[in-house]
Protein backbone atom coordinates (compact mmCIF):
# COMPACT_ATOMS: atom_id res chain seq x y z
CA UNK A 1 0.00 0.00 0.00
CA UNK A 2 1.50 3.55 -0.83
CA UNK A 3 -0.48 6.58 0.54
CA UNK A 4 0.79 10.23 0.01
CA UNK A 5 1.89 11.87 2.72
CA UNK A 6 -0.93 13.94 3.96
CA UNK A 7 -3.60 10.59 3.52
CA UNK A 8 -4.70 12.45 0.13
CA UNK A 9 -4.28 9.67 -2.12
CA UNK A 10 -3.90 5.88 -1.72
CA UNK A 11 -2.78 2.87 -3.78
CA UNK A 12 -3.38 -0.83 -2.38
CA UNK A 13 -1.99 -3.87 -4.53
CA UNK A 14 -3.05 -7.42 -3.56
CA UNK A 15 -1.61 -10.81 -4.73
CA UNK A 16 -4.42 -12.75 -5.68
CA UNK A 17 -4.14 -16.74 -6.34
CA UNK A 18 -1.90 -17.07 -3.45
CA UNK A 19 -2.48 -18.63 0.14
CA UNK A 20 -3.10 -15.49 2.43
CA UNK A 21 -1.31 -15.64 6.23
CA UNK A 22 -3.66 -17.37 8.53
CA UNK A 23 -5.17 -15.17 11.05
CA UNK A 24 -6.79 -12.60 8.70
CA UNK A 25 -10.51 -12.02 9.26
CA UNK A 26 -13.15 -12.34 6.71
CA UNK A 27 -15.71 -9.50 6.89
CA UNK A 28 -18.30 -11.00 4.38
CA UNK A 29 -20.34 -13.13 6.34
CA UNK A 30 -21.03 -9.88 9.08
CA UNK A 31 -21.83 -7.73 5.56
CA UNK A 32 -24.04 -10.00 4.20
CA UNK A 33 -27.05 -9.48 6.83
CA UNK A 34 -26.35 -6.04 7.20
CA UNK A 35 -26.62 -5.54 3.53
CA UNK A 36 -29.64 -8.15 3.37
CA UNK A 37 -30.15 -10.45 0.22
CA UNK A 38 -31.29 -8.19 -2.32
CA UNK A 39 -27.75 -6.53 -2.35
CA UNK A 40 -26.01 -9.66 -1.53
CA UNK A 41 -27.73 -11.12 -4.76
CA UNK A 42 -26.58 -8.31 -6.86
CA UNK A 43 -23.23 -8.27 -5.62
CA UNK A 44 -22.57 -11.80 -5.99
CA UNK A 45 -24.05 -11.85 -9.36
CA UNK A 46 -21.35 -8.88 -10.17
CA UNK A 47 -18.66 -10.83 -8.45
CA UNK A 48 -19.27 -14.08 -10.47
CA UNK A 49 -19.26 -12.24 -13.85
CA UNK A 50 -15.85 -10.18 -12.39
CA UNK A 51 -14.20 -13.02 -11.74
CA UNK A 52 -15.50 -15.11 -14.92
CA UNK A 53 -13.78 -12.40 -17.49
CA UNK A 54 -10.92 -12.56 -14.89
CA UNK A 55 -7.21 -13.84 -15.16
CA UNK A 56 -7.55 -17.52 -14.21
CA UNK A 57 -3.92 -17.52 -12.76
CA UNK A 58 -2.00 -15.70 -9.97
CA UNK A 59 -2.28 -12.14 -11.22
CA UNK A 60 -1.08 -8.81 -8.56
CA UNK A 61 -4.22 -6.67 -8.29
CA UNK A 62 -4.56 -3.30 -7.99
CA UNK A 63 -7.47 -3.26 -5.94
CA UNK A 64 -8.30 0.66 -4.78
CA UNK A 65 -6.47 3.50 -6.33
CA UNK A 66 -8.35 6.62 -5.06
CA UNK A 67 -7.60 10.36 -4.45
CA UNK A 68 -9.73 12.64 -2.11
CA UNK A 69 -12.04 14.97 -4.58
CA UNK A 70 -10.46 17.80 -3.12
CA UNK A 71 -7.20 17.18 -4.50
CA UNK A 72 -7.83 15.29 -7.41
CA UNK A 73 -5.74 16.77 -10.62
CA UNK A 74 -2.71 17.45 -8.62
CA UNK A 75 -0.86 14.37 -9.49
CA UNK A 76 -1.33 12.30 -6.10
CA UNK A 77 -2.72 9.20 -8.05
CA UNK A 78 0.23 9.08 -10.81
CA UNK A 79 2.35 9.28 -7.24
CA UNK A 80 1.63 6.86 -5.37
CA UNK A 81 0.70 4.50 -8.38
CA UNK A 82 3.89 4.67 -9.23
CA UNK A 83 6.04 2.81 -6.60
CA UNK A 84 3.11 -0.05 -6.78
CA UNK A 85 3.37 -0.73 -10.47
CA UNK A 86 7.60 -0.77 -9.88
CA UNK A 87 7.08 -3.05 -6.59
CA UNK A 88 4.80 -5.26 -8.18
CA UNK A 89 5.91 -5.03 -11.52
CA UNK A 90 9.21 -6.32 -10.13
CA UNK A 91 7.88 -9.26 -8.43
CA UNK A 92 5.28 -9.53 -10.96
CA UNK A 93 8.02 -10.04 -13.79
CA UNK A 94 10.26 -12.40 -11.19
CA UNK A 95 7.09 -14.54 -10.69
CA UNK A 96 5.89 -14.53 -14.33
CA UNK A 97 2.73 -12.85 -12.94
CA UNK A 98 0.86 -9.48 -14.86
CA UNK A 99 -0.61 -6.87 -13.51
CA UNK A 100 -4.70 -6.75 -13.64
CA UNK A 101 -7.05 -3.84 -12.55
CA UNK A 102 -10.81 -3.43 -13.07
CA UNK A 103 -12.90 -0.18 -13.48
CA UNK A 104 -16.42 1.01 -14.77
CA UNK A 105 -15.46 4.27 -15.27
CA UNK A 106 -14.87 4.61 -18.99
CA UNK A 107 -12.67 7.76 -18.66
CA UNK A 108 -10.33 5.92 -16.13
CA UNK A 109 -8.85 3.82 -19.12
CA UNK A 110 -6.65 5.95 -20.83
CA UNK A 111 -4.85 7.46 -17.60
CA UNK A 112 -3.91 3.37 -17.19
CA UNK A 113 -3.26 2.42 -20.69
CA UNK A 114 -0.64 5.49 -20.12
CA UNK A 115 0.68 3.37 -17.67
CA UNK A 116 1.07 0.20 -19.47
CA UNK A 117 -2.56 -1.57 -18.60
CA UNK A 118 -3.06 -2.19 -22.23
CA UNK A 119 -5.33 -4.86 -22.40
CA UNK A 120 -8.53 -4.29 -21.51
CA UNK A 121 -11.17 -7.36 -21.25
CA UNK A 122 -14.74 -6.44 -20.97
CA UNK A 123 -16.98 -8.05 -17.93
CA UNK A 124 -20.96 -8.80 -18.84
CA UNK A 125 -22.58 -8.74 -15.77
CA UNK A 126 -26.32 -8.54 -15.71
CA UNK A 127 -28.14 -4.74 -13.86
CA UNK A 128 -24.40 -3.74 -13.11
CA UNK A 129 -22.33 -0.86 -14.52
CA UNK A 130 -20.18 -1.38 -17.99
CA UNK A 131 -16.50 -3.09 -15.97
CA UNK A 132 -13.71 -4.04 -17.66
CA UNK A 133 -10.45 -5.87 -16.73
CA UNK A 134 -7.48 -3.74 -17.51
CA UNK A 135 -4.01 -5.70 -17.80
CA UNK A 136 -0.52 -4.82 -17.49
CA UNK A 137 1.61 -7.34 -18.90
CA UNK A 138 4.78 -8.46 -16.98
CA UNK A 139 7.87 -7.17 -18.68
Amino acid sequence: MWVADDGAAVAMWDRVGVEVAAGGRDPWPQFRPRAGEQVWARLSAYDAAVKAAGPARPYWYLGVLATHPDRQGEGLARAVLQPGIEAAGAEADGDGWDCWLETSKPENKPFYAARGFTDVVPVSALDSPATWWLRRPRG
